[in-house]
């Protein structure tokens, strides 16, 4: 593989939990991706588990599965650049859906239909809080409108 994946301990969060944030560098350890290092994405997890990192060698994209964010990224690290594909959002898990950009890809002999422009590694978290906020809003509209439904 082209790359490497390192993890950054961010601390113990809650009783026995230790928090890890991670980067992408290439060979020589420049880091190419670090919109996450200082983001909690695992939980307990002191190095690398390549069961949350799927790599595809052919287009040369990463799947990145957090196992405490419930947030699912795709990364292109020789661009710099990041496509959030499944996050939760006041409990409800969903697909990304922000802007008006498509493209379909195969990625690991599957089909990956991405509805979010690609952003770029330094300003990918700005970028989400916009996003976060206006589906914090939606929801929240969509409770107070259905008021005796499940959702």
């Amino acid at each position: 593989m082209k790359y490497v994946v390192g993890y950054q301990n961010l601390g113990e969060f809650k009783m026995g939990c230790d928090g890890y944030g991670f980067a992408i560098m290439d060979r020589d350890r420049n880091v190419l991706v670090d919109a996450f290092a200082s983001v909690r994405f695992n939980v307990n997890v002191p190095r690398p588990n390549m069961e949350l990192f799927k790599y595809d060698d052919d287009i040369e994209v990463f799947l990145m599965l957090g196992n405490y964010m419930s947030e699912e990224v795709f990364i292109k690290p020789a661009r710099k650049l990041i496509c959030p594909y499944k996050v939760a959002t006041d409990g409800l898990g969903e697909k990304v859906i922000f802007g008006s950009q498509e493209e379909h890809y195969r990625f690991l002999g599957g089909h990956v239909y991405l509805q979010v422009p690609w952003i770029h590694n330094d300003s990918y978290r700005s970028i989400m809080k916009v996003y976060y906020a206006l589906r914090h809003k939606q929801v929240a509209e969509l409770r107070k409108a259905l008021p005796n439904q499940a959702l």
